[in-house]
């Protein structure tokens, strides 16, 4: 008997894969063989404890008998799949998948493989009428369920073992549910779990009522006072009829509902003290069993949209603050409109908490596959994702770590000295007109301040924005001396370029450039308040450093502005 260790050697073994082996996670087969195995087990919840409390099913070959044996085969089939079925052990062993043949087909002896081939047994072999297999094909009502011997009485009691398979169910739905209800459809957990629980509340209301009639079609074949007897007598009268199978299952799962729900009985009631006992023990466990779904209910209810809770809790501090404090009416409106618009920026505010969660392997690749396409839209950003680099994606889930969704109500000024991406909204700036997806403040990669445009945004509606800051910047950069490299020469370029459109402004008589606002000509504009990461000591380390760089880059600026201008005047010469 192989006997599985906790080794890291044996671990190493299970790991490989012996033999024909089936991966669920990537296999195309498996997915659907799910759904089948997961009608087979619903016709087999449904339809069996029927047949066995209500039909005379596998004493004639008919079309149900044909069905029952396509479901038997279809679990033989599941049988032979699981035996070469890959799983993932526990996390106590190390949560690695086992794809050794033998492991394999050992644990699903240990487990599942009894249930599993109980319920292929072929009962059906004892009870068929090998003289007239054919027989009609009509079934015969339990009221000639006296005529019986007792042996087949005792082989159909022998086929709810098939039930026995449903313990299995919750595996194979759980597998589906992830794979198509959450990950394809995306449906939440609260959802999920009142589906889950509606399904066993009906469930369990189905058995309840096939044990009701089970109990008592046993009593009337012998001859017994009970409840299908007297329900039969009524029915006849009331409609001169005799009642089919289907009669009686409604009648026993109405009653098995009304015990569920405890409202109470009509003309359902036990006829003898055994059903009397068994309706005692059904009521016991159907209280309980109402209660837990009322309270279930309750707890999905509660936490069915936390967003929504957590905003209506927000509104009503927001209500009790503005009450507090006396707020003018037209100041109560602008926040509540902006609670109201902000609604899905606090939401999204708080993913940072779930990528504090994640491994910082995770963290960058999903901050890159949410925010790659905003910072694309900064020019010299985009270059340095277009480039071969296999830093490339690291610099950019770097910088997506660091963006920030900021919101401002309509007719407020956007801080000038951060980058901003426009997520929603319509601002203006500098007579331009700026919908969803514009950029502006990219220079705040320049080292003069002087440059830097200052032109105040303003925005006309409600506005959401994706912003970086330079020290943000510039700590990622700090890993990526390429990048920093690159970024430093778009800054070289800008500086080049203003500064000549500020010469040329000068030269003409004119107070500024028109296509920037340097800090000099404007007026009333608001700045992002400076947020230093680094200690001070270390400010003040690198102060010295840092006036250094600039008064360099300065000095080349100057020169190189100095022959820029020296080309024009020459270019602009006259001729002798």
């Amino acid at each position: 008997m192989l006997k599985v260790k906790g080794t890291a050697k044996d671990r190493a073994r299970e790991m490989q894969r012996t033999g024909w082996i089936i991966d669920p996670r990537s296999s195309k087969l498996m997915p659907k063989w799910d759904i089948v195995i997961l009608v087979a087990l619903c016709f087999t919840a449904l339809v069996t404890p029927v047949e066995v409390a209500f039909l005379e099913e596998g004493q004639y070959i008919n079309g149900l008998w044909i069905v029952n044996r396509l479901v038997d085969l279809v679990f033989i089939c599941d049988i032979i799949i699981t035996f070469n079925l890959a799983y993932q052990a526990s996390i106590e062993q190390g949560g690695h998948w086992v794809f050794h043949k033998r492991v394999v087909a050992y644990k699903y002896l240990r487990g599942w493989f009894i249930i599993d081939l109980v319920s292929v047994v072929p009962f059906w072999i004892m009870t068929l009428d090998y003289n007239h297999p054919f027989g009609g094909g009509n079934e015969r009502d339990v009221s000639s369920e006296a005529r019986l011997p007792v042996l087949m009485r005792i082989i159909k009691l022998l086929r709810m073992l098939k039930l026995a398979r449903m313990f299995k169910a919750s595996v194979v739905l759980q597998r589906l549910l992830l794979d198509l209800l959450v990950h394809k459809w995306e449906w939440t957990f609260a959802v999920l779990n009142m589906v889950k629980l509606c399904l066993v509340l009906m469930l369990y209301a189905h058995m309840q009522a096939c044990g009701w009639g089970l109990v008592s079609s046993n009593m009337q074949a012998d001859g017994h006072p009970n409840w299908i007897m007297y329900f039969d007598q009524r029915f006849r009268e009331k409609f001169n009829e005799e009642p089919t199978w289907a009669d009686r299952y409604i009648a026993a799962l109405y009653w098995s509902v009304m015990t569920l729900t405890s409202i109470g009985y009509g003309e359902m009631t036990a006829e003898n003290t055994t059903e009397r006992l068994i309706g005692s023990i059904w009521m016991m466990l159907s209280g309980v069993m109402w209660t837990y779904v009322i309270g279930s209910v309750a707890a999905i209810a509660s936490n069915l949209d936390p967003s929504n809770v957590e905003y209506q809790n927000t509104m009503d501090a927001l209500n009790y603050f503005m009450r507090e404090r006396e707020l003018p009416r037209e100041m109560r409106m602008t926040l509540r409109d902006y609670f109201s618009s902000a609604r899905r920026v606090h939401q999204t505010s708080d993913d940072g908490d779930l990528l504090d969660k994640m491994s910082p392997l995770l963290q960058g690749t999903v901050a890159l596959a949410a925010n790659r396409k905003w910072l694309e839209r900064v020019w010299y950003l985009r270059e340095l994702t277009e480039k071969p680099n296999a830093g490339s994606s690291d610099l950019v889930a770097g910088l997506a770590k660091q963006l920030v969704i900021r919101s401002f109500i309509g007719h407020e000024r956007l801080p000038v000295g951060q980058l901003y991406i426009l997520r929603r909204g319509l601002v203006v700036k500098m007579w331009r007109f700026l919908g969803s997806g514009k950029v502006w403040g990219e220079d705040i990669i320049l080292n003069s301040s002087e440059l830097i445009d200052h032109s105040q945004a303003v925005a006309l509606t409600y506005v959401e924005a994706y912003t970086l800051r330079r020290d943000e910047l510039d700590e990622v950069l700090d890993d990526f001396p390429e990048a920093k490299e690159h970024v430093r020469k778009a800054a070289r370029r800008v500086t080049m370029q203003r500064a000549l459109l500020k010469y040329l402004a000068t030269q003409q008589g004119k107070p500024g450039p028109s296509s920037f606002a340097p800090s000099s000509m404007a007026k009333g504009y608001v700045e992002v308040p400076s947020t230093a990461k680094q200690g001070t000591e270390h400010a003040f380390k690198t102060m010295d450093q840092k006036v250094d760089s600039l008064t360099t880059e300065m000095a080349d600026l100057k020169a190189q502005l100095a022959q820029v201008i020296s080309l024009m005047k020459h270019k602009h010469a006259p001729t002798m």
